[in-house]
């Protein structure tokens, strides 16, 4: 069925990211660039490959052409709120905007980002503890750039104290924190 061919080669496209996003990141990029053209803005399918294409830029360490297309797709969402499917997506890219500023070092971008993240918190129950860490891997990226131990231990602690939160999240983070203790000599 027709329908569901963006959600297979998203899942086929998820799967070359988890194993080599570096090695396949040109792949995916062109196929979710392709989906992206394709479907409209309207379909949530949209915002899953648009996702996908930005974070294959990431992988290229295109930093600054991944930024301008994150920013572009996040422009054509309507206004973020909780209760709408296009919430995490909003989410995931502008989770991903931080991502790309703390890899480009661009110190006062992620300080905008992570503002921004900081202020669509409350919105989100504290029951969902996915998103929650999400957001918090921001702050927790911003410490880390400021040289803030105290600030990197809590947005870690923040991260964690939801075990429940997803895997992937989780263990960003502990390799984000563990990164920095060893930088740091603690």
């Amino acid at each position: 069925d027709d329908q569901f061919r963006p959600c297979v080669h998203e899942d086929l496209l998820l799967v070359y990211q988890m194993v080599d996003l570096p090695g396949y990141a040109r792949q995916i990029e062109e196929v979710a660039a392709r989906f992206a053209d394709e479907i409209a803005t309207s379909s949530q399918c949209h915002f899953c490959m648009a996702t996908l294409h930005v974070q294959a830029l990431f992988g290229q360490r295109r930093y600054a052409d991944a930024d301008r297309l994150a920013i572009g797709y996040i422009a054509t969402l309507p206004s973020p709120d909780p209760k709408q499917w296009w919430y995490s997506r909003w989410l995931d890219l502008v989770c991903l905007r931080a991502d790309i500023a703390a890899a480009r070092g661009a110190h006062d971008t992620l300080r905008e980002v992570v503002a921004v993240l900081r202020g669509a918190l409350p919105d989100v129950p504290s029951d969902n503890t996915v998103l929650r860490a999400m957001m918090r891997r921001g702050e927790l990226q911003l410490a880390i750039a400021e040289g803030d131990a105290a600030g990197a231990a809590a947005s870690y602690a923040a991260i964690t104290d939801g075990i429940q939160a997803s895997a992937d999240v989780v263990l960003g983070a502990r390799v984000m924190y563990a990164t920095y203790l060893g930088a740091a000599g603690r």
